[in-house]
């Protein structure tokens, strides 16, 4: 796995297969949204996103940080036989990603205003083969899914949330 930050560190690790693999990879990718939630230019994008929002129109604030990482962060696929995650700032930086480091980016933004975010890994193939990952941020007592790699709105999830049909496998990870 190779850990892309900002502005130049780069460290190139190996982690486990499987479930454990897919926890070992959620806890870095919370581990960059914890440091880019705090990073001005993480702040600042998600602030110039919202300032037209009404005051604590708490759902606005994330539709509109969502529409910018769906809409002006490009999908783009990691290299060959590599997992890269990227630094929230990087991401902003290239302006491009694949699923995970879209959602490092979007909780990191959301999270940087005050939503509360976790990741949902899911898998389609085979048990423990997790495939995709997306966001959920906590509006009121619901949890809303945040898939940024579909042209989708706010709350489309990739599987229902009331059955795991064609889903294998799922893991939430709290931040």
């Amino acid at each position: 796995m190779f850990l892309r930050q900002a502005p130049a560190a780069q460290e190139l690790m190996t982690i486990p297969g499987g479930v454990g693999g897919t926890k070992a990879t959620l806890k870095m990718m919370a581990k960059a949204v914890k440091e880019g939630r705090l990073d001005a230019i993480v702040r600042d994008r998600a602030r110039r996103c919202v300032e037209h929002c009404a005051q604590q129109n708490y759902t606005h604030e994330v539709r509109e940080v969502f529409a910018f990482v769906r809409d002006f962060i490009r999908y783009l696929q990691d290299p060959v036989e590599c997992e890269l995650l990227q630094h929230p700032v990087v991401t902003l930086d290239i302006r491009s990603g694949d699923c995970d480091d879209k959602s490092i980016l979007l909780a990191a933004m959301l999270e940087s205003i005050g939503h509360k975010c976790r990741f949902v890994a899911i898998g389609y193939t085979k048990p423990a083969d997790f495939e995709h990952v997306f966001v959920e941020t906590l509006i009121g007592e619901d949890w809303i899914p945040l898939d940024a790699t579909a042209n989708v709105d706010a709350g489309w999830a990739p599987m229902p949330p009331w059955t795991n049909d064609n889903v294998t496998c799922i893991m939430r990870y709290y931040i």
